[in-house]
């Protein structure tokens, strides 16, 4: 067993195959880091290091090694704190453009497409799914490759006030973007004044890293004004990139974005397989951060034209005979709004199957009220809700001749016996902990 500093273990790390905190994954020549959480990763240690670990991080003793065993662990006081000052170590090699992506909605989807925008022109790194928390970010910054990574596309969240800040420590953007505020996480948060304050982080970090801030327009002005001078507007009138067509919202997004280049202007449509006006937002952010960085028009197309939404984020597919928009995989009363105002645009038979929303703390019932007034308003042909989240509501919503179930596989069970007008177009949204899309028989696939 060796103690070794920070920049020991990096440049143990570099002779690495990477780092790994599960067995069931590991490669050899990975480090495996015996993380604590809900499994003590010490546990695991035996069983890393026969699947070929070079090292192992440990904070403990670990029983039944061998001498040579012992001799490939390495000794800390936390190997979760460890892996995030190997992470930081390991960032503050890279000398290319490191963007960070904040916000209460759109997080993952803007990740997705700056991703893929960069990619016509660079070798990118970026966070795998959504797994943009103090773990996540460390184990994304450690997959920077110092000799071939361009850029890096790193996606950061949070559920409660002060957990940006470190990240931001950890991540050291030089580029951001904070894609909305909205009524995220109450629980943690309080209300919306502390979303603002939390997601503000961002540019604070910005402003004094000197970095470059990505400002899009429906921005609360509190949040604009900690951006500083360095910024790039995104907004549907904006100077360089702009809307001057919609042609669909629902089932599709189908709108033209006229670009103003330094020698032209080129208008482009945008035909692409997301669902929802919420996505605009995602989508000339992901323009505008394309153009600042040199990516061809015809380029920045094509890599937003030929992205299929994963994971249930305003995935449209057919179902049944049916058009289906799966949104499911988060929710909170901002997206939920968002995505009711575009169903009133629907003239056809249309579906609500809408999961509670999480972590809304005291103002959950109010919130869930608000929704089902905000659901009346979109003339719904059938209405279905999903999660312990409506129980104090169920009196209103029987008599309005809705259906709601305490969970998804009640509704699925319920729903096989429905039956709906034909062609109908349905929503399935809600938060993760619902898990809506079970009605369908789909199972959610993390792909970190």
């Amino acid at each position: 067993m060796k103690k070794t500093s920070a920049q020991g273990l990096h440049t143990l790390f570099l002779q690495s195959t990477g780092v790994s905190i599960d067995t069931r994954t590991i490669h050899p020549g990975d480090i495996f880091f015996a993380l604590v959480a809900e499994r003590d990763g010490h546990e695991y240690v035996k069983k890393a290091l026969d699947a070929g670990a070079s090292y192992c991080v440990v904070s403990k003793s670990v029983r039944g090694l061998d001498t040579e065993q012992k001799s490939r662990l390495i000794r800390v006081n936390d190997t979760m704190q460890t892996l995030r000052y190997l992470a930081q170590y390991h960032r503050q090699q890279f000398t290319g453009p490191v963007i960070a992506i904040a916000g209460s909605n759109g997080k993952t989807t803007t990740k997705e497409l700056v991703s893929a925008v960069l990619r016509k022109k660079y070798n990118v790194t970026a966070t795998e799914s959504n797994n943009n928390n103090s773990l996540g970010v460390s184990l994304t910054l450690l997959q920077i490759n110092l000799n071939t990574t361009q850029i890096a596309v790193v996606e950061i969240g949070s559920n409660h006030s002060g957990e940006l800040a470190p990240l931001c420590e950890i991540v050291q953007p030089t580029h951001g973007i904070v894609t909305s505020i909205g009524k995220e996480h109450l629980e943690g948060f309080g209300d919306v004044q502390g979303v603002i304050d939390e997601e503000s982080v961002l540019y604070e970090y910005l402003v004094k890293s000197d970095g470059t801030a990505f400002i899009p327009s429906n921005l609360p002005v509190a949040v604009k004004k900690r951006a500083g001078k360095n910024t790039r507007e995104i907004s549907a009138t904006g100077k360089q990139v702009k809307i001057t067509t919609i042609h669909s919202v629902v089932p599709v997004l189908d709108f033209d974005v006229e670009f103003l280049l330094t020698k032209e202007i080129k208008t482009i449509r945008f035909k692409t397989y997301f669902s929802g006006s919420v996505n605009i937002q995602n989508i000339l952010s992901a323009c505008v951060i394309g153009v600042e960085f040199g990516v061809p028009v015809s380029s920045i197309q094509k890599a937003v034209c030929n992205y299929k939404p994963t994971n249930f984020r305003a995935d449209v597919r057919t179902w049944q005979g049916h058009t289906l928009i799966l949104d499911c995989y988060n929710a909170n009363p901002t997206s939920m709004e968002l995505t009711l105002s575009d169903m009133r645009l629907v003239t056809g038979p249309k579906v609500l199957i809408l999961g509670g929303m999480r972590e809304m703390g005291e103002h959950e019932f109010a919130e869930h009220k608000k929704l089902l007034n905000l659901i009346q308003t979109t003339n719904p042909t059938r209405v279905i809700l999903i999660g312990p989240e409506f129980s104090r509501l169920g009196k209103v919503i029987a008599k309005k001749g809705w259906n709601w179930y305490t969970d998804s596989d009640i509704a699925r069970e319920s729903l096989s016996t429905m039956k709906f007008p034909k062609k109908s177009l349905i929503l399935a949204k809600g938060s993760y902990g619902n898990s809506v899309w079970k009605v369908f028989g789909l199972e959610y696939k993390n792909h970190y």
